[in-house]
């Protein structure tokens, strides 16, 4: 059983709707349903676009905080761990598109191809760098454009990631423990 402060139980809104209007006593438990979305990307007219809603996930609200704009897409591939794992969760702010300096910040980013990569982006030398954490396997890259409204879709807001039960060891390593 699940036991939350004073009684309360934490209200489930999908996103969008006015938590504002919400007393103060419910607003830190609050969740977000975020649309989790898969396939091609298109953008336009101050918008992003999917091919499809997969899902809903629901995300905690202060791990957002007062974001408004958000979409969930799951991750697959090495090239970011350790810091997002294969299969894990992001939240992406589609509001917050343009790179200010901040090197530590993940983002979704357009491919040519029109789908979608999680990675690191610099300026370097009047360019874009896309960077990934997993250097070793993945060298930096030059930005397939310089134009951040055609490259950038949004900033992560959150990770979500769940335990992973495979063991990343083979199972001799354990004998003797």
């Amino acid at each position: 059983m699940i036991g939350f402060h004073g009684g309360a139980r934490p209200i489930i809104r999908p996103l969008g709707d006015r938590l504002e209007d919400l007393g103060k006593e419910y607003v830190a438990g609050d969740c977000l349903a975020v649309p989790l979305v898969e396939g091609r990307v298109a953008y336009g007219a101050g918008g992003v676009a999917w091919e499809r809603v997969r899902s809903l996930v629901w995300v905690y609200r202060p791990e957002v905080g007062c974001r408004r704009r958000l979409l969930a897409i799951q991750v697959s591939g090495d090239s970011m761990e350790p810091t997002v794992p294969d299969r894990a969760i992001v939240i992406v702010d589609f509001e917050q598109w343009e790179p200010r300096g901040q090197r530590r910040s993940i983002w979704a980013l357009r491919t040519r191809d029109g789908g979608c990569q999680i990675k690191r982006l610099h300026r370097v030398n009047g360019g874009l760098i896309i960077m990934r954490d997993n250097v070793f396997s993945h060298p930096p890259e030059p930005a397939w454009s310089g134009n951040l409204q055609e490259l950038v879709i949004g900033q992560i807001a959150y990770i979500q990631q769940g335990v992973d039960c495979r063991p990343r060891w083979a199972p001799s390593q354990l004998a003797g423990c």
